[in-house]
Formats: structure tokens, sequence, C-alpha cells
């Protein structure tokens, strides 16, 4: 679930959505609070975010996400590589639980790590332009998807239920601009009646840089 489709869900039903982050070798790693982080169940694993050299990052930081298991006595899974990245949290959380936790989950780090730089900017200027649109402007949208080509363009592909308007499109178009004024990438819209996925998973966003496994 990205931060936009939370705060879509959350606003639209008045409900705060309880997220839990797990992985099938593990079991539910952890819950995240109101306050936005991510407590670990160290009753039966342990989490820790690092960066490239295995080292632990500072609050704040994004590194890759390990986790050990406590309860798998047939195949222990020591500093076992979940393939995400997460940003480290340290110290009091506002919430009041005194569990160890992490942040924000930024998603799957192999997808990422062949991008050209600023690709993360476009996207997340994307995603936070639909975050705040309001919902009588996207009520009509159902899904998206925004694919970055080798020549560095990119098209937003989405599947709507009725024509969008055109103040939508003028949204997203300023905050994509947004990002390098000077010289922004070139974006294109497409409809589309269906979106390709890869397993159960839609991916909101996918690149032709990034390794074939990680794309549809």
């Amino acid at each position: 679930m990205t931060p936009a489709m939370r705060a879509r869900i959350e606003e639209a039903f008045g409900v705060t959505i309880a997220q839990g982050y797990g992985l099938n070798e593990i079991g539910l790693v952890a819950v995240r609070c109101g306050a936005g982080r991510y407590h670990v169940h160290v009753e039966h694993c342990w989490v820790e975010i690092v960066d490239d050299e295995g080292q632990p990052c500072a609050a704040g930081e994004t590194g890759q996400l390990l986790v050990t298991g406590f309860r798998n006595a047939a195949m222990p899974l020591i500093r076992y590589d979940s393939g995400d990245l997460a940003i480290a949290e340290t110290g009091p959380c506002p919430c009041g639980r005194t569990l160890p936790g992490f942040g924000a989950i930024i998603g799957r780090y192999r997808r990422y790590a062949y991008l050209p730089d600023n690709s993360m900017r476009y996207f997340r200027a994307i995603l936070h332009a639909l975050t705040d649109m309001p919902v009588t402007l996207c009520k009509p949208l159902r899904h998206f998807q925004l694919h970055q080509f080798r020549d560095h363009s990119f098209e937003l592909r989405y599947l709507a239920i009725a024509a969008l308007p055109p103040s939508f499109f003028d949204i997203l178009r300023t905050a994509w601009e947004g990002v390098e004024p000077d010289n922004p990438l070139p974006l294109a819209f497409r409809a589309v009646d269906n979106l390709v996925q890869k397993g159960r998973k839609l991916q909101v966003f996918t690149s032709d840089f990034a390794p074939v496994s990680d794309n549809p």
C-alpha cells in the first residue's frame, strides 16, 4: 500500500488503517502505528536497516532492510536480505510504544538501483500530486502505472471508468515540471483498458532500466 493509497482511503472512510509488514520466510515482522513507525515483533524476529557496507543507518537515512528470525530451527535466517528499502528510526516513538521500529518502506531496492538520477523524484512527484488532488478530480481513476523508457521519457498509463477532467492532467503536469523546472523530462499520458502486473501485484512504477525480473 503506497502512502497515496493509505491517505486516500483514510480520507474517504474516516478511519485509520492498521498496516503490517511481513515476509513469507519470517511471518509478520512489524505493524505500523499511528505515528507512522513500524514496530518490530521482537519476540520472534529482529530488524536492521543498513547501508551498502552492512553498517547501521542513522535515523532518517534510507537503507536495506535485514531480518533475523528466531523461530525456524530447521532453517535459521540470519540477517536475511528482504530486498526492501526502509527509513531508519531511533529514539522514543511519539505513539508511546517502546518496541524498536523503522520508518516508511520505500520499496524494492533491486528495482531502483539501476535507475538514472532523479527517476524516483519524478515518480514521487506523481504520487504526491495524486495524494493531494481533490477527490472530485480523480474519482474516475482506478489504477495507474508510470513507465520509464530507455530514452528517459515517461508514460503515465491509467485506467479510469470515465473521462478524467483536463485539470487532473494539469495538476500532474505542474508537479512533474516542478522536479526540474529548466529541463523536465518528457511525460505522456495514455488511457488503457488494463495494466500489466507481475504475478498478483500491480507495479505502479516500471522502468526499462530495471532488471527484467523486476518488470512485468
